[in-house]
């Protein structure tokens, strides 16, 4: 009896340790089952991220800059780094001469600038541009990031003539500059003029006309009807065409132009080339407009947030630019195809 015991009693230790080495050898597989998933899990998700920094590379280094934290569905709202060189091309635009012809990218205008204006405390910019062309954002970077020699009172936000009005009338005073005449020397300025793409530009006037008045309004910007603006215009698009070809051809003066498209998405390096025409110096950290993108007089309630801003420019296009089929025919007409190549635009599909 006491052998058989004894028989058991052995028996069970030996059944005992088997299960223990089972046991422990499913754990430890089961722990490295779980461990190379995790493992696994963690290289999709990294490569998930690194995969989304890529393509959003551009938008993601911006807003950075800018201090603005951007979460995933915001991130998904904005256009990829790809979608974004196809709508303003790889490098800002940057026109300027005297009015004897455009130069894209030359430095001789501004030289010419700077030499003329040999006392640089007395060099000064002034803003023009037609109407929702990025005119007040243009002034808000130049402020905060282009010290100029003469100090920011020098940094003005229009020209002497008004901002909104044809480059021909220079010689006429607006009334905020009436009682700074006597100082004032409008040949020490160097103008810098803002642009956009025609297509988008005329959306805009739909939402914030101005003083621009449709014969008919039953839609917008319905191209077909003619549009009134210190005189009758053929349509919104001859306007845009008339205004820009005064400053581009008939204002013998130094002056430069940039695109709304350009400050809105690349406006360190923009500012950067027009604070060097001028002949001040770029602050050490740049400033970014993060806010309201209009305000003042003028102007409607609506604000344009960097991330509504950023979100226009999807690519591709709505097909022939949001207009209808009739309104796309008139503006391929319309339009100045010189000036368009210009400031590097061109017609949607």
């Amino acid at each position: 009896m006491y052998i058989v015991i004894l028989c058991a009693m052995a028996i069970f230790l030996l059944c005992a340790a088997h299960y223990s080495v089972l046991s422990s050898t499913k754990q430890s597989t089961d722990l490295t089952f779980v461990l190379e998933q995790n493992v696994e899990n963690a290289s999709i998700a990294l490569n998930s991220k690194n995969k989304v920094d890529d393509i959003h590379s551009w938008a993601i280094r911006h807003f950075n800059e800018a201090g603005i934290p951007l979460r995933n569905h915001t991130l998904a709202l904005l256009p990829t780094t790809d979608e974004l060189l196809k709508f303003v091309g790889k490098s800002p635009v940057f026109v300027h001469g005297d009015g004897r012809g455009t130069h894209r990218g030359a430095i001789n205008q501004c030289e010419k600038f700077r030499q003329g204006v040999p006392n640089e405390n007395d060099r000064w910019i002034g803003v023009a541009g037609i109407f929702n062309t990025g005119t007040n954002l243009l002034h808000k970077l130049l402020v905060k990031n282009c010290i100029m020699p003469g100090g920011q009172k020098n940094v003005y936000w229009q020209v002497p003539w008004g901002k909104h009005g044809y480059a021909t009338s220079r010689n006429r005073t607006a009334f905020q500059f009436i009682d700074d005449e006597i100082e004032f020397n409008r040949d020490h300025g160097l103008v810098v003029v803002t642009t956009r793409d025609p297509y988008e530009w005329s959306k805009s006037m739909c939402r914030n006309p101005y003083v621009v008045t449709w014969d008919d309004d039953t839609s917008c910007p319905n191209l077909a009807s003619k549009v009134n603006l210190w005189g009758k215009h053929e349509n919104i698009l001859r306007v845009w065409n008339l205004w820009h070809r005064k400053y581009v051809y008939e204002f013998p003066y130094p002056r430069v132009i940039v695109r709304n498209e350009d400050l809105t998405l690349r406006p360190r390096e923009t500012v950067e080339k027009i604070c060097a025409c001028a002949g001040g110096q770029l602050t050490k950290e740049f400033k970014h407009v993060t806010k309201s993108l209009k305000n003042g007089e003028g102007h409607s309630n609506e604000q344009t947030s960097l991330v509504d801003a950023w979100s226009k420019f999807h690519w591709p296009r709505d097909p022939r630019g949001g207009l209808s089929i009739e309104d796309y025919s008139i503006a391929k007409q319309s339009l100045d195809e010189k000036l368009m190549s210009t400031f590097g635009y061109s017609h949607p599909e």
